[in-house]
């Protein structure tokens, strides 16, 4: 079961955008803590962080949880809570989602 999540998650990484400029990154830390707020998924991890958006009030990050490429991130994310791995995470450089109040996932590596 660990090895087809893993797999999966592995797979999952081969989907994600690779392009944009990021604000912020967060070198490697382990989620603490995950929310699901209708299409918006939220996780915080306790790696050290470069500065934040201006626009960011919690320190945590958010995934649209509506695409094909966000629901490959969160499968990311989930892994590495269950499993207890690190994640590598680099920010859109933007705030994102309804509240406008949190910056969006543009690369995760599971480390």
């Amino acid at each position: 079961m660990k090895k087809t999540l893993l797999n999966a998650a592995a797979a999952a990484l081969l989907l994600l955008p690779l392009g944009t400029a990021t604000a912020s990154d967060q070198k490697p830390g382990k989620v603490t803590s995950v929310q699901q707020t209708l299409n918006r998924f939220f996780f915080y991890t306790n790696g050290t962080r470069t500065a934040r958006p201006s626009c960011d009030c919690c320190g945590r990050w958010e995934i649209d949880a509506n695409t094909a490429a966000g629901q490959a991130q969160i499968s990311i994310v989930l892994t590495a809570y269950a499993t207890q791995r690190t994640l590598e995470v680099a920010g859109t450089g933007s705030c994102v989602g309804g509240a406008n109040d949190t910056e969006g996932v543009n690369i995760l590596i599971a480390t």
